[in-house]
């Protein structure tokens, strides 16, 4: 809870204030181009725990960094070789975060006491008036109940997060709805250890041969007893109360069979009635492209929840682009 138990609602013109807020040790959702973020002064400690118990975020979850620009860099990371410099110029500002070895400045609790640090510089205005008010980096992961579909418009924010947090600015709906892609370094590899709108494809093209493109799986394996090395990518996320079947686009008529009624939320990938069949009990949610699709998921699962839904029906999207980040949301949500 916060100091005062009462969360202030600022607008997108306020961000100096929210910034005071956050410098003073206190916690201020806003939104970004992926997701709203939870934030704190990513250098104070105790700030930072704030973030954890808002969320009731396990304390072996790392956080995001997030930076007003790459000229911040030198306050959070000991050092950034080419190669992440190249990406940098590249994906940011954008939904893109790259792991670098960690300043003595960022305190354990964010890194949950690894060395690496995740970064990352939004692209959303409201989000970049902030930081650049800030004269420190934020820590911000998603606003959201641990393990909850993340919030991407301010309703849901809110209701996730009113008289957790100081402050909450209402600012637009996300662009993307899809939390950031992030990679790491090892040597002459980058490793996806969570995919977002910034693609495999994207990457390749960027690293010219300079560097190999690991799956996450191809990397290090991490033991049960040690910290994820990257915010979601461990614990089940992005869960409805109801239950979530995750299925390929030939099983979708079965289980629409299956399931259908009252209770039952269809999510798919296509115009009209799908699959010919009547689905005059079924809330059926349709999306025009699979980026169409990114960005309308968690407010379409917030959604399933608001109408008492039991079952949801989510057709997985094709294996590549974009479709990668919506399939790996879709199986965790699925757990």
């Amino acid at each position: 809870m916060t100091r005062s138990g009462t969360t202030v609602i600022l607008s997108p013109s306020e961000v100096g204030r929210a910034a005071e807020i956050l410098r003073c040790g206190g916690l201020v959702v806003f939104p970004t181009e992926t997701v709203y973020g939870l934030g704190a002064n990513a250098f104070d400690a105790t700030a930072c725990a704030g973030i954890f118990a808002a969320k009731q975020r396990p304390a072996d979850n790392p956080l995001i960094v997030h930076l007003a620009g790459v000229s911040q860099l030198p306050l959070v990371a000991r050092q950034a070789v080419p190669l992440a410099r190249v990406l940098l110029q590249r994906f940011a500002p954008g939904p893109f975060t790259i792991i670098l070895p960690r300043s003595q400045a960022i305190p354990d609790i964010v890194t949950a006491g690894l060395d690496g640090v995740a970064l990352r510089i939004p692209s959303n205005q409201v989000a970049r008036a902030l930081l650049a008010h800030c004269e420190f980096p934020v820590a911000a992961p998603s606003a959201n109940r641990s393990g909850r579909p993340s919030p991407t418009d301010f309703e849901a924010a809110f209701a996730h997060m009113n008289g957790r947090v100081d402050a909450i600015v209402r600012g637009p709906d996300c662009e993307i709805g899809l939390e950031s892609t992030i990679v790491r370094l090892n040597g002459s590899y980058v490793e996806v250890l969570r995919e977002g709108a910034v693609t495999r494809e994207m990457l390749s093209e960027a690293l010219q041969g300079r560097a190999t493109l690991l799956e996450a799986h191809q990397g290090t394996a991490v033991a049960p007893d040690q910290p994820p090395p990257a915010p979601g990518t461990r614990y089940r996320h992005y869960q409805p109360h109801a239950r979530l079947l995750a299925v390929e686009a030939a099983e979708a008529a079965t289980a629409l069979q299956q399931h259908r009624d009252a209770g039952t939320a269809f999510l798919v990938l296509r115009r009209g009635e799908p699959y010919g069949l009547p689905l005059t009990d079924t809330a059926v949610f349709t999306f025009d492209s699979v980026e169409h699709y990114a960005r309308e998921l968690y407010r379409c699962l917030r959604a399933c929840d608001q109408r008492g839904c039991t079952t949801i029906i989510a057709e997985l999207p094709p294996n590549d682009g974009v479709g990668r980040a919506l399939r790996d949301r879709l199986l965790r949500a699925a757990g």
